[in-house]
């Protein structure tokens, strides 16, 4: 059985903003036949593929240290690449995202009723 993983996608950056990436990773999608594969981002690339991950629905399943790059996490969606279970650990990250993104709202409500007046 193949694995349905998705290892690597790279465009030149003369070619960023021009819609490559998408069409690399929509024919991946096609040939794996799954519009979720196992994928990996590391941490300084992640904000890069945030509209994709939304677009598919991919699931955070696992965040490792140092797989590819010492020091420098992995954030793996629709699967796992260790045999660990991370689902309390994740729900920590994700009680704090809330918790961050709650605060932020606050602040742009607030600064909104002031800015009305």
């Amino acid at each position: 059985m193949m694995k349905k993983k998705i290892c690597t996608i790279f465009v030149d950056f003369n070619y960023r903003k021009h819609g490559v990436g998408s069409l690399l990773l929509e024919e991946s999608i096609k040939f794996l036949e799954t519009t979720k594969p196992l994928i990996t981002f590391s941490e300084d690339k992640l904000s890069m593929f945030a509209k994709i991950i939304e677009k598919y629905d991919w699931q955070l399943t696992e965040i490792v240290n140092s797989v590819y790059n010492d020091g420098v996490k992995e954030y793996c969606f629709n699967g796992q690449l260790t045999n660990k279970d991370y689902s309390q650990e994740l729900l920590i990250i994700l009680k704090e995202l809330k918790k961050v993104a709650m605060e932020k709202l606050e602040s742009t409500d607030t600064l909104n009723k002031i800015s009305k007046k």
